[in-house]
């Protein structure tokens, strides 16, 4: 079992890999983060035990769990130009969970705290 759990974690860490190098080819990714700090960034964040003790253990809300793991990887891994870009197309309007981001903002944009390194 534990090699299986080794093999699917691995698995989800190389698709997270090619999801930064997306955001890396596009000038998406934050200039001061290189791909293998962004994607363990994008691993740990995304991670089972980080839901399970926010939505199971804390008793959060799925949608609210969604809404701020949103947030969180926008912050953490978009530069200022693709958050402002994300904020002009609306990219988070049609999201799921759009009504749970912060009031009057359904999209991460540039108006709030960047995060630093």
């Amino acid at each position: 079992m534990r090699e299986v759990w080794a093999t699917s974690s691995a698995n989800r860490k190389a698709g997270m890999a090619r999801l930064v190098g997306s955001l890396r080819d596009k000038g998406a990714l934050r200039e001061d983060l290189s791909v293998e700090k962004a994607t363990d960034i994008c691993h740990a964040l995304n991670s089972h035990d980080l839901y399970l003790d926010l939505v199971v253990a804390s008793g959060w809300n799925l949608v609210a769990f969604k809404a701020w793991l949103y947030e969180t990887l926008c912050r953490a891994l978009l530069s200022p130009a693709a958050m402002d870009a994300a904020e002009a197309n609306g990219v988070a309007s049609g999201l799921s969970y759009a009504a749970e981001l912060p009031a009057g903002d359904r999209s991460p944009h540039s108006s709030r705290a960047r995060p630093s390194s």
